[in-house]
Order: C-alpha cells, then structure tokens, then sequence
C-alpha cells in the first residue's frame, strides 16, 4: 500500500466512510492522475498526500447520502475543474455514470484517462 493508500484509508476509516482495497486503488489512482494532471495545468494547490486524501477525497465522501444516489444513473459535476466531487461520488457508486460540465476542455480530457 502507497502512503496516500494508508492514508487514505486511515481517514475514511476514522470518518466511518467504509472502503474497499478496489475503491481505495481507483483513488490512488485518480490521486496519481491529478498530480500529473496538475503539472500542467493548474487544478490544485493541494498536492501533498494528506490534503489530497483529506481535503480532496474524504470531503467530497461526507457530502455522498446513498439515499439520494440511489437509483442514479448519471451524476452532473459542474465546473469544479479537477473533476471533485464527481470522482469520488462515482467512486462509491460504480453503477453510475459520471459527466463534466466545465470551461476546460484540457480538464474533460484529464477526467476521462
């Protein structure tokens, strides 16, 4: 497991937002994603494992209510630029689809890798 793994499972944890090892790996892997991402175009200032597990992912979770979601086909994300908090609504949510509404096409492409 990746520091940003351990971290964020540790803080989902002590949320008590429960996290598969498959879940936790799509977020590493969007976490690698926006870092590369990011140096190219300016999505974030928080970079640094713990704020991108804290302040990107686990904030973007606490606002998830499976009730609302449920049934949910499609989830609109508009104009947050790196793509927050559709990833991580997606992320909990296999079954729905995911669309960005954003000024950035560069931003569009980077969601869809």
């Amino acid at each position: 497991m990746t520091a940003f793994e351990e971290i964020l499972a540790a803080r989902a944890d002590e949320a008590g937002i429960p996290l598969t090892a498959e879940q936790i790996g799509q977020f590493s892997v969007y976490n690698e994603m926006l870092l590369d991402w990011n140096t190219r175009m300016n999505l974030t200032a928080l970079t640094a494992p713990e704020d991108v597990a804290v302040k990107h992912i686990i904030d973007s979770l606490t606002a998830y209510d499976a009730a609302l979601f449920d049934g949910a086909r499609t989830l609109i994300d508009v104009g947050t630029g790196a793509g927050l908090p559709r990833h991580s609504a997606c992320g909990l949510c296999a079954a729905s689809h995911g669309d960005t509404s954003t000024h950035s096409t560069s931003a569009c492409a980077s969601s869809r890798r």
